[in-house]
């Protein structure tokens, strides 16, 4: 897939989210280091920026997608050279994957662990991807409270130049 995308034969959406939050959240999940969690995050960051420009990759931000989910997914569907998408399509898309419906799911996922996988030390629907703890705190997420100053000043020495879009810096708080 990787090497499709940036060949220009294949299309790809990345969804951009807070990196600070994006790191607490991680943590939280699957444990881990700041410092290895930012490097690896790094790492997938870097390879998005060469996707988006090579113009094969539809860059979106996690709250545009949380918050104005109807017209990312007209977006979606440009990009992806579906063209116009009927209401009631949109609708339909809009209501399997709002925030509530994927709470709902993961819920769901706890309770019926004879149908999930495990990767490192979490359950995950295999069909959703979505796992037992999945988007829990998604619209609240305090990275600030999450991550000490210290590890908030690790994560900025590691993924500074994506920072730069949410205006991060220790003097902004």
């Amino acid at each position: 897939m990787i090497r499709f995308v940036l060949e220009g034969r294949a299309r790809n959406i990345y969804t951009m989210r807070h990196p600070l939050a994006a790191v607490a959240s991680y943590r939280e999940q699957f444990g881990g280091s700041v410092e290895d969690i930012a490097t690896r995050m790094r790492q997938s960051l870097t390879t998005a920026d060469r996707w988006t420009a090579d113009r094969g990759t539809l860059r979106i931000e996690f709250e545009d997608i949380v918050n104005h989910t109807r017209g990312q997914i007209r977006r979606i569907a440009v990009h992806l050279g579906v063209g116009d998408v009927s209401e009631e399509l949109v609708d339909s898309i809009d209501h399997q994957t709002c925030l509530q419906t994927v709470r709902r799911r993961t819920a769901q996922i706890a309770d019926n662990p004879a149908d999930l996988k495990q990767y490192n030390g979490s359950l995950y629907d295999p069909q959703t991807l979505y796992h037992s703890n999945h988007a829990p705190k998604a619209d609240l997420r305090a990275w600030k409270d999450e991550l000490s100053d210290a590890e908030q000043a690790v994560a900025r020495s590691i993924l500074g130049p994506w920072l730069e879009p949410y205006r991060i810096h220790p003097e902004d708080e």
